[in-house]
């Protein structure tokens, strides 16, 4: 008897909700609470990323993205907690993944894909633990890590929004072994890293490194811009070079500073800020 006036009086209740509250009640979310993210890795199969949310956010707003590759011998962890990394995604209000590498290292010689697709694969596990902008996703990479960033964009570019390498750039690239190519693509380097050189083709113009990605975006490469930008130390200043005038209608650009191999102070923060303020 009580369970027959229990279930009376439950479709008594449903019976009396509006068509638009019985609807609403039906609506379930679509995103699986995250149980990883901060100090606990992502984990896909076998694999994993590290993951981070701006501090401050509110929990339901859909979130930018930076996919961000770490350097040789590191892993996802390591920009999470970078103030130059995870600082400029934290200060943007934007959500940073980091993939980790196994052994530390990436595979994309040669267009391996193993890598390219687990990045796919980050970006589809995370689509299902937060909220993503998936119009504002952005790669970027250190060192080793910014090799990786343009061989994604060259395998899969149109599902990015830029490509932000730092002390990393592929001279080999060509639009016959890019496929989509980046749809932007930004870099910074240093004139005495001892790292990974800056591509010149043995001419003492460095901006000419940028010559096959100048290519692949179907820019004039005799149209260019060339600006002094000051910044904050270390650095203090650089020249930002640019093409504008590309087919597939973005940017290419590179900016030279006179030092070595390192992220530089502020410049990530600085390229989020003008790419998030472009919509």
């Amino acid at each position: 008897m009580k369970r027959q006036m229990w279930a009376l009086g439950l479709a008594a209740l449903i019976m009396s909700c509006t068509p638009q509250q019985q609807q609403s009640n039906a609506i379930q979310p679509t995103l699986t609470p995250s149980i990883c993210g901060g100090n606990t890795s992502c984990k896909i199969g076998d694999r994993s990323y590290a993951a981070r949310a701006p501090d401050g956010w509110n929990g339901t707003d859909p979130l930018p993205v930076l996919i961000h590759f770490h350097g040789w011998g590191r892993q996802g962890r390591h920009p999470t907690r970078s103030k130059r990394v995870f600082g400029a995604t934290n200060e943007t209000g934007v959500l940073l993944l980091a993939p980790d590498g196994i052994d530390k290292s990436w595979a994309f010689w040669h267009w391996e894909d193993r890598d390219v697709r687990f990045t796919e694969a980050v970006l589809a596990d995370a689509q299902r633990r937060w909220p993503i902008d998936r119009s504002r996703v952005y790669l970027s990479g250190y060192s080793f890590g910014s090799l990786m960033a343009l061989a994604v964009a060259c395998d899969s570019g149109d599902q990015y929004t830029a490509v932000l390498g730092i002390g990393g750039l592929i001279d080999y690239a060509s639009p016959s072994r890019c496929d989509t190519g980046p749809v932007s693509i930004r870099n910074v380097h240093g004139l005495r890293d001892n790292v990974i050189d800056l591509p010149t083709r043995d001419d003492p113009d460095p901006a000419l490194g940028m010559l096959p990605w100048v290519e692949i975006g179907g820019c004039d490469p005799a149209k260019r811009t060339a600006t002094q930008v000051a910044t904050v130390a270390p650095i203090h200043e650089y020249t930002e070079h640019r093409w504008t005038n590309c087919g597939n209608g973005k940017e290419v650009q590179i900016d030279i500073h006179s030092r070595g191999h390192f992220i530089p102070k502020g410049w990530v923060k600085r390229q989020l800020e003008d790419l998030l303020s472009r919509g």
